[in-house]
C-alpha cells in the first residue's frame, strides 16, 4: 500500500491540483491518497482514469465525500455538485452515489471492476460520456428512482443515461426513451441483440452502438429515428491504417452481421474516418421505398456497399 500525501509534491499552485496521478502511478500502484485542506482547487482529471488503483481518500478536504469513497466539486456559479472520481481501487460490491451529486464526469468510475451494483440518487441528471464507466464491466444491477424496471437502465426525462453492462445478452429502450446518451450502449461484453424503440429519434454525439461489443450480432434501429451522431457503428473498423488499430481491435472489437435501419429517412450521421470502415460481414436492412433515398445520401456514402433494400 503506498500513502501519497499531496503536499508532499510541488504543483504549480499548492492549492491547485489539475495533474497528479500521471507522474505517481508511473512510479508506483497508488492506493491512498491524502487531501490537505489547503487544496482550494482540483482538476477533474487529477485523480482519475490514470490512478485506478485508489482503495479510498484521506485528508480533510472538502472536496472528499463523506464516505471516503469520492471525489465531489461544485459550480462555481450555481452551486451544482460534479461526482470526478471514484475510488476504483475499492473492493466494495455496491456502492450509492452521494445524494445531491447532479452530473457524473469522463472516467469517474474507470476500472472500477469490483463494483456489482449501483445506486443512483434522484439528483443524477446528467452523465458526462461514454468513458464515465470506462472498463468498469461487471456492474450487473442498478437501482433509484430513475432506474427502469429492468434494473439495468437508468432513464432521466426521455433520456437514457447509462446502461448497466454486465450478462445482458438482449437488450431493448425503455419506453419512453427518445435519446441515446453519449456511448451509452458501448462496452456491453455479453450483448448479442440491440432493439432500439421506435420512440427513439437522437443520440448524442458519439453515438458508439457497436463499439466495443464483441458479441453484438443483431442490431435494430427506430423507424423514428433522425440523427444517429458521429461514429454510431463504431470507430473501432479500421483497416491498418489507424495508428490506434491495436486499442481498438482488441478484446471488443464488434463483429455485427445484421442491422435493420427501420427509419424511411435517412437519419443524419457523421464519421470520424469514413475512409477507414471496414466491416466483414455486415448487412444494412433499409427500408425498401426509401432505397434511392439512402443510396442518394452523401452521409451514408460509406455504408452503401452494405444496404439491402427491406420490405418493414
Amino acid at each position: 500500500s503506498i500513502i501519497s500525501e499531496i503536499s508532499e509534491y510541488e504543483t504549480p499552485n499548492k492549492s491547485n491540483l489539475n495533474t497528479f496521478c500521471s507522474v505517481l502511478e508511473k512510479k508506483t500502484p497508488i492506493e491512498y491518497i491524502s487531501l490537505p485542506s489547503s487544496l482550494t482547487e482540483l482538476g477533474g482529471y487529477a485523480l482519475t482514469d490514470i490512478c485506478p488503483n485508489i482503495k479510498t481518500f484521506l485528508g480533510d478536504s472538502h472536496f472528499i465525500s463523506m464516505d471516503r469513497k469520492a471525489i465531489l466539486i461544485e459550480d462555481y456559479y450555481d452551486g451544482s455538485k460534479f461526482m470526478v472520481n471514484y475510488a476504483s481501487g475499492s473492493e466494495d460490491s455496491i456502492y450509492a452515489i452521494p445524494n445531491g451529486v447532479q452530473d457524473i464526469e469522463s472516467y469517474t468510475f474507470a476500472y472500477a471492476n469490483s463494483l456489482r451494483e449501483l445506486i443512483f440518487p434522484a439528483s443524477v441528471r446528467n452523465i458526462q460520456s461514454a468513458d464515465v464507466f470506462w472498463k468498469a464491466y461487471n456492474i450487473e444491477k442498478i437501482s433509484g428512482p430513475n432506474v427502469y424496471e429492468d434494473n439495468v437502465s437508468l432513464v432521466v426525462g426521455d433520456t437514457l443515461l447509462y446502461v448497466a453492462p454486465k450478462g445482458l445478452k438482449t437488450y431493448k429502450t425503455p419506453p419512453g426513451v427518445k435519446i441515446l446518451n453519449y456511448g451509452v450502449l458501448r462496452q456491453k461484453p455479453d450483448l448479442e441483440t440491440i432493439i432500439i424503440s421506435d420512440e427513439v429519434e437522437d443520440v448524442i454525439s458519439y453515438g458508439y452502438i457497436l463499439d466495443e461489443n464483441p458479441k453484438l450480432k443483431v442490431v435494430t434501429i427506430s423507424a423514428r429515428m433522425k440523427n444517429l451522431g458521429w461514429d454510431p457503428f463504431g470507430n473501432d473498423f479500421y483497416d491498418g491504417r489507424n495508428p490506434f488499430e491495436e486499442v481498438y481491435s482488441g478484446p471488443f472489437k464488434s463483429e455485427v452481421e445484421v442491422v435493420y435501419l427501420r427509419a424511411p429517412i435517412p437519419p443524419t450521421i457523421q464519421h470520424s474516418n469514413p475512409d477507414a470502415l471496414n466491416f466483414n460481414n455486415l448487412t444494412i436492412y433499409i427500408p425498401q421505398e426509401s432505397y434511392n433515398r439512402y443510396m442518394l445520401s452523401p452521409m451514408w456514402e460509406p455504408y452503401k456497399r452494405y444496404f439491402k433494400p427491406y420490405d418493414y
